[in-house]
């Protein structure tokens, strides 16, 4: 760092102005803006409010909501970590840098490679480089450093690549997505603590065709978004807890010569000035032999010319933008080399420097000097590590156009360059290289844009003379040489107008000072901003990177909206896009270009207005009608080519479908991947705008890439830079690029050789003896350098003009073999042209013969039809009678089954009756007969009874008599006693009781005899009943017999007649059908043949027009090709021509070297005689 003391007192100032500027914009990077249409302006965190409107989180904390309709523009927050809300926002407390990437040329993480600091990994590069050096496809990188958890709690981290990617963090693999894949994303967890850092390594590689990885996060409290810088470390140049480190260069040093990537160690170096001397760089590589690269970004303070020092121990290459500046790759010790570059004040520049060493003493430093600014190492302030490169140009369109000149009265101009502010004190120093420090003068015009709609007061402080133009109006005048002045004029604006400005300048004498200032009642005095400032080549006025709007890869839609997002696929019906978009789709009809390689200014200009086709990498425009893309591959349709392809990777730069034109949109949305979109509605959500217009119709643009909104009407809001042609703002462009392009080489040439006399004189002033005699050896060593380059240059210019002559001679054989084949192809057309007219008469004669056998076919056709229905209705008469005749036979066959079904019912019945009577009759008389059974028995128990009691009886008596005898003679008979007397009245006793036991039971015999008897004259009065009924119903069912077979033969009989009907009806229809189908089959025989016949002829006749199809197309393809030879040859005239003035530059060439050769020999000469003559002189 520069220390403050040692500045000159001129030159402070503006540091301390550039350090608060810096300070400023670093607190203000992120912040967003929104103007209502009243005129309120606001600033601070800017974010959609659904369903309809916006908030804004002031700076002081105060939060504010508008609708859409009430708002003018709205800019909004950008940035990973501001895109979130203010509450997450804030947690997000890190001071990081970002991660280092290095990119390889090779899937395998092999071959040569590219480092780079990157902020975050969020990267869409879709089909191009991913750095340069680094081819588009078969590449891979690795990020590496270290993640800082903002709060404690479990992570979840997304990562979305296309192709293979793997994330590991603290040494653990969270995400593995190793394959060829489109774009899905996976998820992994860890738990972190907040405050901690983790090792983090992300690698990736790229197959083939689009590629992006994209690196978020959620956690507690934080939604899914991109992990932000602040919370990365590249881990290079780091302390642990400390702040990482944003100024400087990213420098990586390899242990070989040969920059071999696999043995790079990387820091970030603040300030390139280093003298090692016998100690190595870095650890990991050898004091000697090693090599070294430092890439970034270079801003400088001054718009003016400033020159590049670079001393080294060996070979040093210097780049700035892309271009070779300073070129010594020599091995020497000791070098000092300069050269000198114009450079624009504030803007960013991509810086590369490569050194080799391998010599013991090695040193490195990087310096630079300008007008402003003595000869001191560039300041890390002034550099920041690599980074990717913002799409859109790097040259600022704001400020004034400056022409600056060596005399007074603005004549005798010296240079022109885009001053971006009017705020000189120059002092008694050059106002710019070339112009003397006294009676110059200076010339700014351009635009400014006034902020509200006030009066303002324009302030000019000059010394000498100053004169001031707004529009077509002088409002300052004061043309005099005058000491220090400041000249005020109040001016009406009205804001977002754009005035045209002009301000002339002389000074006659040093001091020499310039400065434009403003105020307002909202505007504090101070500097006209470049932001205000506008060349006079923006005669729209567009806003910052517009004037490439359309002319960056995207696609535009006819009413001039730019959709950024990669395009996938396509045909004839719609766009596919992939990425965030990969669910939308453009109809074709609404596409009007599709950009695949962005577009220069100057083919931008060329395009004629009104074609349709494919502008391709070589400058050709194919015209046609584009068919789709598919596979990489672009479809077109051509008139004079057919369908045919290209590859949209290498051979297309872009389609034009139409030219664009302004609708009737009511906003303008622009995203940060570069979309613009015209819109008349749209949805507002947390998560971001969904388009609803017919065109755009399911767009979204997520929150986070939203940038702007702006509100106008009609065709205010479609961009002029939409427009190509020559008449277009990038033909005046062009023009203004082209012209300041040879304007600055020449200027820088002028500048580089005054430096380099300036170099020498202070050589001179440092050791002048010294010097001279190492002017003299290098005067010598160049001067033989120079003879070399000039014989080898002589040689290989000699080897051009015989190489050139010789293809002149083929060319010229070419012409002359193109022109005779282009003769015979032409005689060739002619012959199938009169083959084609031929066959052409005698097609027409085969269509009339055509004609003529269709006319035959189709009458008989109709007579086929005629008869064909006058059959069917006979048939179908037929027909009606058959089915007639069947129905009267189902009738009757129904009949007959219903008559013979209620007989056989009658009958069943009646026999059933007959059955179940003489069943009753059988059953009563066999009870009848079990009755007289019984009774019969009844009656012989009746009599054995009867004689039981009988007998009872009469014992009974003799036992009575025997014991009234015994009685008796017991007085007398002493023999008989009481026992005996008891034994006698015992056994009479008992007889009498068996006599009354009999006489009972014979009793109830009797009785149930008589019972039985009667029941045997019931049964049989029932035996009789039954035997009457049943004869009655047997003679029932012979008369029920009787009728069923009376029924069943007059039902025969009728079903006999409709069968014999029936019989008569089939043989009818069998007759009339046959007919028909006779005169069918001979009606459609001749109508079979006619077509024969018409089908032959067509088939001829077809043949005959195919043939003529045939050399048709044989005839436009020799046609194509006659025009074709004829365009060879007449390309090859011209190319003949073309080699003949080449061969007639070369000579000139050859003499011109010649010449050098001579006076490079010559001064080979004059220095060794110096030499010669200085060593005579030390001698003596």
């Amino acid at each position: 760092m520069i220390p403050v003391a040692a500045l000159p007192i001129r030159v402070y100032p503006r540091v301390l102005r550039a350090l608060v500027l810096l300070f400023t914009l670093a607190f203000t990077a992120h912040a967003g803006s929104l103007r209502t249409r009243e005129g309120k302006f606001l600033e601070g965190t800017v974010q959609l409010d659904p369903p309809g409107g916006v908030k804004i989180t002031l700076l002081n904390g105060e939060h504010q909501k508008f609708p859409l309709a009430s708002l003018e523009s709205a800019s909004f927050t950008s940035g990973a970590a501001s895109s979130l809300p203010p509450e997450v926002a804030a947690l997000m407390k890190g001071r990081g840098n970002g991660l280092l990437g290095t990119y390889y040329e090779r899937v395998d993480f092999s071959s040569s490679a590219v480092h780079r600091l990157d902020e975050s990994v969020n990267f869409d590069w879709e089909l191009g480089e991913p750095i340069a050096g680094v081819q588009k496809d078969y590449f891979s990188a690795r990020w590496a450093g270290q993640l800082e958890a903002p709060v404690s709690g479990k992570f979840t981290f997304h990562l979305d690549a296309d192709d293979g990617a793997k994330l590991w963090i603290a040494d653990k693999l969270i995400c593995d997505a190793w394959r060829v894949a489109d774009g899905a994303e996976i998820s992994g967890d860890i738990e972190l603590k907040q405050g901690e850092r983790y090792d983090l390594r992300l690698e990736y590689y790229d197959n083939l065709g689009p590629a992006h990885v994209r690196l978020s996060w959620t956690g507690p409290g934080i939604p899914k978004s991109i992990v932000p810088r602040s919370q990365l470390y590249a881990a290079i140049g780091t302390r642990a807890g400390g702040i990482a480190p944003t100024n400087g260069l990213l420098a990586a040093y390899f242990r070989r010569t040969a920059f071999d990537s696999s043995s790079a160690a990387t820091r970030i170096d603040s300030q390139l000035d280093f003298k090692w001397g016998g100690t190595a760089p870095v650890s990991e590589v050898p004091v000697e032999a090693f090599s070294a690269r430092w890439s970034g970004q270079v801003a400088a303070q001054f718009t003016e010319s400033y020159t590049f020092h670079v001393e080294a121990g060996g070979g040093a290459r210097l780049w700035l933008d892309g271009q070779l500046i300073l070129n010594q790759w020599t091995n020497q010790a000791g070098n000092y080399y300069s050269t000198v570059v114009p450079l624009a004040a504030g803007q960013k520049y991509d810086l590369r420097l490569e050194h080799i060493n391998t010599n013991s003493d090695a040193k490195l430093r990087l310096l630079w000097s300008s007008a402003s600014q003595r000869k001191v190492p560039i300041p890390a302030e002034a550099l920041t590590p690599s980074r990717p490169t913002e799409s859109g140009p790097r040259k600022s369109q704001h400020g004034l156009l400056g022409t600056y000149f060596s005399r007074p009265d603005c004549s005798g101009e010296v240079l022109k360059r885009l001053d971006a502010q009017v705020n000189f004190d120059w002092a008694d120093k050059p106002a710019a290289p070339g112009v003397p420090t006294e009676d110059f003068s200076v010339r700014w015009n351009g635009q400014v844009q006034a902020q509200h709609t006030e009066n303002y007061t324009f302030h000019v402080e000059t010394d000498d003379g100053v004169r001031v133009w707004l529009g077509d109006r002088q409002i300052i005048d004061e043309w005099r040489q005058q000491s220090t002045t400041v000249v005020s004029q109040p001016v009406a604006l009205n804001a977002g107008q754009f005035y045209p400005l002009t301000i002339e300048y002389f000074s006659a004498k040093p001091p020499a000072m310039a400065k434009l200032k403003w105020s307002s009642p909202s505007t504090p005095l101070g500097i006209i901003p470049a932001s205000r400032l506008l060349p006079p080549n923006a005669p729209s006025a567009p806003a910052p990177g517009e004037r490439r709007l359309g002319l960056d890869r995207g696609v535009v839609t006819w009413d001039g909206s730019f959709l950024a997002a990669p395009l996938v696929s396509a045909d004839d019906t719609a766009l596919q896009f992939g990425g965030a978009q990969k669910d939308f789709s453009l109809s074709t009809v609404n596409a009007a270009r599709i950009v695949f390689q962005n577009l220069s200014a100057q083919r931008a200009a060329k395009l004629e207005l009104g074609r349709a086709g494919v502008l391709l990498v070589n400058g050709d425009f194919v015209d046609g009608d584009f068919k789709g893309l598919d596979r990489g591959r672009v479809k077109l349709s051509s008139v004079l080519f057919g369908l045919k392809f290209f590859d949209a990777t290498y051979e297309v730069v872009a389609v034009i479908l139409r030219d664009p034109a302004p609708g009737a949109p009511t906003f303008r949305v622009k995203a940060s991947d570069g979309s613009v979109l015209l819109v008349k509605k749209f949805a507002v959500a947390a998560d971001g705008l969904t388009i609803e217009d017919a065109t755009l119709r399911g767009y979204k643009v997520p929150a986070q890439e939203l940038l702007e909104i702006r509100q106008g009407s009609g065709t205010n809001l479609f961009s002029a830079a939409l427009r190509l042609g020559p008449n277009s703002l990038h033909a005046e462009a062009a023009k203004v690029d082209a012209a300041a392009e040879r304007d600055w080489k020449a200027k820088a040439d002028a500048v580089r050789n005054l430096v380099l006399a300036e170099n020498d004189k202070r050589a001179r002033m440092d050791d002048e003896e010294q010097r001279k005699v190492r002017t003299e050896l290098d005067a010598a060593v160049e001067a033989e350098r120079s003879l070399k380059a000039a014989i080898a240059k002589l040689a290989e210019q000699q080897e051009a003009l015989s190489r050139t002559r010789a293809e002149l001679k083929t060319a010229e054989a070419t012409v002359e073999a193109a022109r005779a084949e282009a003769k015979k192809v032409t005689a060739a057309y002619d012959a199938k042209l009169a083959e084609t007219d031929r066959l052409k008469a005698q097609h027409d004669k085969g269509k009339a013969l055509l004609a003529q056998r269709g006319q035959e076919v189709l009458v008989a056709t109709r007579t086929r039809d005629t008869t064909h229905s006058r059959l069917n209705n006979e048939v179908a008469a037929a027909e009606n009678g058959l089915g007639s005749a069947r129905n009267r036979l189902a009738a009757a066959k129904q009949d007959e089954a219903n008559r013979i079904r209620n007989a056989e019912a009658n009958r069943k019945a009646a026999t059933l009756a007959a059955e179940q009577a003489e069943a009753a009759r059988a059953k009563a008389e066999a009870a009848w007969k079990t009755a007289q059974a019984d009774l019969q028995k009844a009656a012989t128990a009746r009599d054995e009874a009867k004689k039981a009691v009988d007998s009872a009886k009469q014992q009974a008596d003799q036992l009575t008599a025997a014991h009234a005898d015994l009685s008796r003679k017991a007085a007398t008979d002493k023999t008989i006693t009481a026992p005996k007397l008891a034994e006698a009245k015992a056994a009479a006793d008992k007889a009498a009781t068996d006599f009354a036991a009999k006489t009972r039971t014979a009793e109830e015999v009797r009785v149930k005899r008589d019972r039985l008897q009667a029941d045997d004259a019931a049964k049989k009065r029932d035996l009789d009943r039954l035997a009457s009924d049943a004869t009655v119903k047997a003679a029932a069912a012979k008369t029920a017999q009787a009728a069923q077979e009376k029924t069943e033969r007059d039902a025969k009989e009728v079903r006999v007649k409709a069968e014999e009907q029936l019989k008569l009806a089939e043989a009818k229809f069998t007759e009339t059908k046959a007919a028909k189908e006779k005169q069918l089959a001979e009606l459609t025989a001749k109508v079979t043949e006619a077509e024969n016949v018409r089908k032959q002829v067509d088939k001829e006749n077809t043949e005959l027009w195919n043939t003529i199809q045939k050399l048709a197309r044989e005839r436009d393809q020799l046609k194509l090709a006659s025009l074709t030879a004829t365009g060879t040859a007449d390309r090859a005239a011209m190319d003949t021509a073309t080699r003949k003035r080449t061969v007639q530059s070369a000579e000139t060439q050859v003499a011109q070297q010649t010449e050098r050769k001579q006076a490079a020999e010559k001064q080979l000469a004059d220095a060794k005689a110096v030499i010669e003559k200085r060593a005579r002189a030390q001698f003596k």
